[in-house]
């Protein structure tokens, strides 16, 4: 069985590609969602998005020093982590396109 993807809600709808529009109607920046410009330990650049729940998603790029549209989409990874800082799950953007792909036929 696949594991979920990472994403949350934004005006109803289910986000798992921060880099497009909520209905897929054009391109967006991460911030549009309320993610937030962040440094990693490693000193590498991310994208950070606290949730109602008190967990958060973190958008990293591989070994890429930060995230961009031009960085490729399977080096994009989204990674959900709960309130205590646990990672609960994770996926590329690659991935996330792909099963777009798949559900729409």
């Amino acid at each position: 069985m696949k594991q979920p993807l990472v994403g949350f809600e934004f005006n109803g709808a289910w986000i798992v590609n921060p880099f497009e529009t909520e209905y897929r109607r054009g391109t967006a920046h991460p911030s549009y969602y309320g993610f937030t410009p962040t440094r990693l330990v490693d000193g590498r650049a991310a994208l950070h998005k606290g949730l109602p729940a008190g967990g958060y998603i973190l958008i990293t790029a591989g070994t890429h020093p930060m995230v961009s549209p031009s960085t490729p989409p399977e080096h994009i990874v989204f990674t959900l982590y709960n309130k205590d800082g646990e990672r609960l799950a994770h996926n590329t953007l690659a991935e996330a396109v792909q099963d777009i792909k798949e559900k729409l036929g």
